[in-house]
């Protein structure tokens, strides 16, 4: 859903501050620059140039990016440096800029442009990225990408999901993300996850407690297990998927069995399309070719909403990540998207 962000004086500064948003990666869009001609013969609230980007989640970090650099711009003009100047390198100024809106905000703030690395930035909230199984930490690159321009931080944990049973898995990778957080000084340690790192999560907080836990997304989560591990298991070459893949299936003594309802806040989304022949003949329908939907259900959980999206690529697709940002900053998913 599309939302205003500035409303500006003239169509060159409209632009100007839309190409800024663009640079930043925020999709956007300059709205009645074809009516600016016509003031004194509408009314003027109706003809001024105005900013709009694509999507209202961004709608705040792209209000403080426009702030920051008209208040750049002014502070140029007093001390008699010339605006364009500032225009000229505003790209720039944007991580000096998020660094003076959160410095205001008790310190919490490291600035690029004066030494320090953009992925050494803190921020109020981070988010741990959890890999699923025979995977590795750029699977979630798109997901790092788009919530550090939201205004998270992110510690993208890669692990080796092949070579450790759940147990120790589940404590490294989990230990090693809040660990990247805590570094960071964050206050809130948030968590999104592809299909088994959700289970890695719900295994470390059955025993463990964190203080400065927030959210948890999981992305296709297995967690009444999956039939595809009871079907492939007796086929050579399943032994090459490690320790823990023949514990996600729905026997018995599977380890999923073993778990109880989350008591934190826990959305859930989960796919709806298949491509593969196993799904279709192995699996319960709907499913996204590995997990069936009802079987990513947990009890205890806030959310849980269904996409049209495979297993495999669901964490790079742009609905699943704008609804998964919905969730971190809300505690919900987007209900008036009509195409859920």
């Amino acid at each position: 859903m599309a939302k205003k962000v500035y409303t500006a004086d003239s169509v060159s500064m409209a632009w100007h501050f839309r190409n800024v948003l663009e640079q930043h990666g925020i999709s956007s869009v300059v709205k009645n620059d074809n009516l600016y001609s016509a003031g004194g013969e509408l009314p003027l609230n109706e003809c001024m140039p105005e900013v709009w980007v694509e999507h209202a989640l961004y709608a705040e970090y792209a209000k403080e990016i426009i702030q920051l650099i008209e208040n750049y711009e002014i502070e140029g003009e007093v001390n008699g440096f010339a605006s364009v100047a500032v225009k000229l390198i505003s790209p720039a100024l944007i991580f000096v800029g998020t660094a003076v809106i959160k410095l205001r905000n008790n310190l919490k703030v490291c600035v690029f442009l004066i030494g320090f690395s953009p992925s050494l930035v803190f921020a109020d909230e981070c988010v741990v990225l959890l890999h699923g199984l025979a995977r590795i930490s750029n699977s979630m690159g798109e997901l790092e990408s788009k919530l550090s321009r939201a205004g998270f931080s992110v510690t993208n944990v890669e692990y080796p999901s092949l070579k450790h049973g759940i147990e120790t898995l589940s404590a490294e990778a989990v230990g090693q993300g809040i660990q990247g957080c805590l570094k960071k000084h964050s206050e809130s340690i948030h968590f999104v996850t592809h299909s088994l790192g959700g289970i890695l999560v719900r295994h470390y907080f059955e025993k463990q407690s964190l203080s400065k836990l927030g959210r948890v997304v999981m992305l296709g989560p297995p967690n009444q297990g999956t039939k595809l591990v009871d079907r492939l298991m007796g086929f050579p070459g399943f032994s090459l998927l490690g320790p823990t893949a023949s514990r996600l299936g729905t026997s018995p003594d599977s380890i999923l069995h073993k778990l109880g309802p989350v008591s934190y806040e826990v959305g859930v989304i989960a796919g709806r399309r298949n491509i593969t022949p196993m799904g279709y003949f192995w699996l319960g329908r709907p499913n996204d070719g590995i997990v069936t939907v009802e079987s990513t259900r947990v009890e205890g959980m806030s959310d849980h909403i269904i996409l049209p999206v495979t297993h495999t690529f669901m964490m790079r697709n742009n609905k699943v990540i704008d609804h998964t940002i919905n969730f971190l900053k809300f505690g919900r998913f987007i209900r008036n998207d009509k195409n859920n």
